[in-house]
This record gives C-alpha cells, structure tokens and sequence, in this order.
C-alpha cells in the first residue's frame, strides 16, 4: 500500500486509504476476517493518526464493531502501523494461523520484512487479538 500511496502511510490514514486496499488488492475491508478491518496490507512504515476513524467508519462486520467498541486502543495501534496491517492481511489471505503463519509458505516473508517476529508491529497484532478474544469479539 505504501508503494502505492505514500500518504497513506506518511500522511494520515483516511477514507481513501480504506478505498485503496481493495483497489489496489491490498486487502478487503468487507465482512470477514477480522471485522473487514484486516485486510489493509501495506509495506513497511508508518501510517498516520486518524487512521482508526476511518477504518471504524468503514467496519460492516460484527467482529469489526465490536473490535471498535471494545478494542480500540490495539485496534487503533494496528492500523497506524502498516507492518501490522501487512502482516494481519497475509494472515487472513493464508488463513494460517499462531506459529504457523511463520513458516514457509504462510507469512514468514511478511512477518520478517517487518521486523520479525518479536517486532513492534507482531506485538501490536498480538494485542489487538487478545483484546479480541478475551472481549468475546466474534472474529475469526
């Protein structure tokens, strides 16, 4: 996504940066995965502040509302980070899933371009899946 719209991740996350993930086959932000939110993938770098209203804004899945709701401080952490997004989209196109999506095959590549798998941005992913599962958020 970076490389594609470099606002997006040195700017500020907006509406069109939502629009683009689907446009440019970055992602989906429709139903599924995790509240249609996931499937922002990027490269590596920061996304701006603001990013979390529109990512909100365009959730039309119950996982994302309440990720929303109950989680939006590591929601938010995930979104204005693009490594995080990269990393939770390859999760979602590969289905894969806890130690497996860093094997070959999976997201091994994704997860070692952004920092490996103790980075800022897997630690933020992790986060915003606990917060998820322990606020009984109905994601995948």
């Amino acid at each position: 996504m970076c490389a594609l719209d470099g606002f997006c991740c040195q700017g500020s996350w907006d509406a069109s940066c939502v629009a683009e993930v689907e446009q440019f086959g970055c992602g989906s932000c429709g139903m599924g995965g995790v509240g249609g939110v996931a499937g922002a993938g990027g490269s590596a770098g920061e996304g701006g502040s603001g990013g979390i209203d529109a990512v909100c804004e365009a959730v039309s899945s119950a996982c994302g509302a309440c990720l929303c709701a109950a989680c939006v401080d590591t929601l938010s952490a995930c979104v204005d980070d693009a490594r995080c997004l990269a990393i939770l989209a390859c999760t979602e196109r590969t289905s894969c899933q806890g130690l497996g999506c860093y094997a070959p095959g999976t997201c091994r590549g994704v997860i070692d371009a952004s920092g490996g798998p103790l980075s800022l941005s897997m630690q933020r992913l992790g986060a915003m899946l606990g917060c998820s599962i322990s606020s009984g958020c109905p994601c995948n």
